[in-house]
């Protein structure tokens, strides 16, 4: 598994070199779409372009949530073919979505993607492409962009906010080939590169390359069951540059970089960053039962993740070139369960999540890796949702989350312990103007309600407290509630070709305080988004 997973990592590397030139060359877009023609060209429309908006919209989540996670699966998917183009306008603004983040957004992002069975062969395949270009103000507390958290405590933080602009190059491939009547074998590889700078310093910039790879076989043991194993890994390469925005001698604290390590610790002798490798191993098994009026599927996922923090700088013996280390270990189990009925169509899934996370710094006086951090984190969602052939109401579904997680800082006895519990209720209209125009409406609203938070901020006593500690307590600690309005409108076009235009709002807003709480920032800036979209199916 490890010889494959290199081979797969040194491969890609490869490529990314030419990837990059290409996409620096804003060639991105007119491949995309002719990525889309050549697969549009390679299929028939189906089921798909007989959907109206909302089950659609649904049904190519639930592809990439079930079937796409194991390549060898996709010629057996709730859908058999799609292709599409799509792009968005996006701006937001508010600190109550993301507190160690931005507190303003605005950007586009152009998508593509389809998915085909080729003609007179036993092969299906799938590809997408998406191109993303915004920019985000008053970033400061949390500057490691383009490295994904994955629970881990590090990151850069500074408390002078700035702004920064992103770029995000997005490569996935697929394919599946029905070896005999019962074996199919199947490959996935995706190809992710995040780029952040700063325009006003171009010194900061950082840039973060993720490549993942995955083999797959699907193996019918008898009549309608059907048994698949995945194995894969992921690696992760970011690059960091980061300097003080105004460099001067004896500069205030709020210019300072730290490395943040736990929930109080953190490191601030950063003099110019850190390069960061990760590497998440993966196998994935499922069983799939699939009948002539619906299907159910249990699927077990385990990863195992390591990742590491090296400072370029670091040259004397005595030092260790990694300054830190996060390991972790997930177990997921899926359950998803269908039933078609003559007139509806009910879809239910159950999500359940376990992880547990350790992180530790090099001490030169010991000349070892000391623990310092722990992580523990339990999550389940289940979701239902119904959906109503020839009706104005459309869709109703429901679903209800929950979250416990459990933090400690080791070296101050500083803690995180909270328990959400979020339920969720969605709604979709439809209504048919004439046979080429479909009006479609859809509300998600949500609640979540913190059963239980427990923290000590004041164990660390430094500048944690008041830049994140304070402000990441309130936050977790607040009852919260989400609304989410979507507006469009389908327009059908000769040879079941279709293009959508859509309007969402999302805002989040403050519906109760922790009684302990002693800033107020919260309850006046609420998060507020709108996402314009436009699509077209081919």
């Amino acid at each position: 598994m490890l010889t494959l997973s290199r081979w797969i990592f040194q491969i890609s590397m490869g490529i990314t070199s030419s990837l990059y030139l290409l996409t620096k060359k804003r060639t991105l877009t007119v491949f995309s779409f002719l990525f889309l023609s050549l697969w549009s060209n390679a299929q028939n429309p189906g089921e798909l372009y007989r959907l109206n908006a909302i089950e659609r919209d649904f049904d190519i989540n639930l592809f990439h949530s079930r079937y796409a996670t194991l390549p060898a699966l996709i010629n057996l998917a709730n859908i058999s073919t799609f292709s599409y183009g799509r792009v968005n306008y996006f701006t937001g603004k508010g600190k109550f979505q993301h507190p160690q983040d931005y507190k303003k957004i605005s950007g586009i992002m152009l998508s593509t993607a389809s998915l085909a069975a080729v003609k007179e062969t036993d092969w299906t395949l799938y590809g997408a492409l998406e191109y993303q270009n915004s920019k985000k103000e008053n970033v400061g507390v949390n500057l490691s962009y383009g490295i994904n958290n994955n629970n881990s405590p590090y990151y850069f933080f500074q408390k002078q906010d700035g702004l920064w602009n992103h770029q995000n190059y997005n490569f996935s491939v697929a394919s599946a080939n029905q070896v005999s009547d019962k074996l199919s074998l199947g490959g996935s590889l995706n190809y992710n590169a995040n780029q952040y700078y700063r325009k006003s310093d171009t010194r900061n910039e950082t840039i973060a390359l993720t490549i993942a790879g995955k083999l797959s076989a699907s193996y019918h043991l008898k009549p309608n069951h059907t048994l698949s194993l995945a194995i894969g890994t992921e690696h992760q390469k970011a690059e960091t540059d980061l300097y003080n925005k105004f460099p001067k001698s004896g500069a205030d604290t709020e210019y300072v970089i730290y490395l943040n390590t736990g929930l109080g610790s953190f490191l601030k002798n950063i003099r110019q960053g850190a390069n960061v490798r990760r590497s998440i191993p993966e196998v994935r098994l499922q069983w799939l039962h699939q009948t002539e009026d619906g299907d159910l599927s249990i699927e077990s996922v385990t990863k195992r993740g390591k990742e590491e923090w090296e400072d370029p700088l670091i040259s004397r013996v005595e030092e260790n070139e990694v300054i830190a280390r996060f390991t972790h270990t997930e177990q997921g189990v899926n359950v998803f369960y269908t039933k078609r009925y003559k007139q509806k169509h009910l879809i239910t899934s159950m999500t359940a999540n376990y992880f547990s996370g350790e992180g530790e710094l090099w001490e030169a006086t010991t000349n070892n890796f000391l623990q310092n951090y722990t992580n523990q984190l339990i999550s389940i969602n289940a979701k239902g949702d119904l959906f109503y052939q020839n009706r104005t109401i459309n869709r109703i579904g429901l679903g209800l989350s929950f979250i416990n997680r459990e933090q400690s800082d080791l070296n101050y006895g500083y803690r995180y312990n909270y328990t959400i519990v979020e339920p969720e209720f969605r709604f979709g209209l439809k209504k048919s103007i004439n046979t080429k125009l479909i009006l479609f409406n859809e509300l998600i609203t949500s609640y979540r309600y913190v059963t239980d938070l427990k923290h000590d901020p004041f164990a660390a006593n430094n500048i944690f407290v008041d830049w994140i500690g304070n402000p990441t307590a309130e936050y977790l600690g607040a009852d919260a509630f989400t609304i989410q309005h979507t507006l469009g409108l389908t327009i059908n076009r000769p040879n079941d070709n279709l293009i959508e235009i859509d309007l969402s709002a999302f805002y989040r807003g403050v519906a109760s305080m922790p009684g302990n709480t002693q800033e107020t920032f919260l309850t006046s800036d609420d998060y507020l988004s709108f996402d314009l979209g436009l699509s077209i199916f081919f």
